[in-house]
């Protein structure tokens, strides 16, 4: 995949329903405030190397969400929804940190 540096950004539940709505059915529990908002992915990663990505911070099951354009190609983008608003303010300081 590569090393890429990644940056995280504070996301919230409207901005992840909307992409839930526009993505498809993978709709995790969005009732708390733990999301973030990842961009710059390599368009090939996994979920799995996301959450390696985060290791040490708990992650919600069906918590990633990889968006893809209109002709199912990832965006390079992502959300992930921790555990609470706490977890998420550490992933936040992953920003620019590089995946892969």
């Amino acid at each position: 995949m590569g090393h890429r540096y990644v940056e995280v950004f504070k996301s919230n539940n409207v901005e992840m329903d909307w992409v839930l709505k526009h993505t498809g059915p993978n709709s995790p529990d969005t009732a708390n405030d733990g999301f973030v908002r990842l961009r710059g992915l390599p368009f090939g990663c996994s979920k799995e190397e996301i959450v390696q990505f985060f290791s040490g911070l708990e992650i919600v099951p069906n918590g990633i969400t990889l968006p893809v354009d209109f002709q199912g190609r990832s965006t390079g983008e992502a959300f992930v929804q921790f555990a609470s608003q706490e977890i998420a303010e550490k992933a936040l300081k992953k920003h620019k940190e590089r995946i892969g």
